[in-house]
């Protein structure tokens, strides 16, 4: 027995010693951060352009009268005009959306042009803070449109024509 007690303690050391090893890799590659998305869903506005009287989806509905790919969203910057891709998700009239990707701190006014007469104004603004996964970021906190303040980052900003 006691032959066999300091042989059990080496064993323990030596797996002790391979725990302490690979246990930070193994929470790094397998630990929260990992399915974190540091990146794009604070960085878009989801907007939907309704009719005022019927509520009517006036990009994706049965009467739409704006092409989303005629559509542009830009913002200015001194002499210079940055332009900002639409995506659109079609799934269904009262479920359509248009997806505009925003880099964080371009501008505080992005114009969406509907069409060659209609363009929208929205106000956007900017807060920053730090994150256990992804550092210090910058998202955006909110929009004005129409002197209303949303939230954008869980719901969608609803226009009305």
């Amino acid at each position: 027995m006691r032959v066999l007690l300091p042989k059990i303690l080496k064993i323990k050391k030596a797996y002790l010693a391979i725990l302490n090893f690979f246990l930070p890799l193994i929470l790094i590659f397998f630990g929260c951060c990992r399915y974190v998305d540091c990146n794009s869903s604070d960085h878009e506005l989801r907007v939907k352009i309704n009719d005022y009287n019927t509520n009517e989806n006036l990009v994706f509905g049965f009467s739409s009268r704006y092409d989303p790919a005629k559509m542009s969203c830009y913002s200015i910057t001194r002499n210079d005009s940055i332009n900002y891709t639409i995506l659109y998700d079609n799934y269904a009239d009262w479920d359509s959306t248009l997806r505009i990707n925003i880099p964080i701190n371009t501008n505080n006014l992005i114009y969406l042009r509907l069409d060659s007469i209609d363009i929208d104004t929205f106000s956007v603004e900017y807060t920053s803070g730090e994150t256990t996964c992804c550092g210090n970021i910058t998202s955006i906190s909110g929009v004005t449109y129409n002197n209303n303040t949303l939230q954008p980052r869980y719901a969608t900003i609803r226009v009305f024509k």
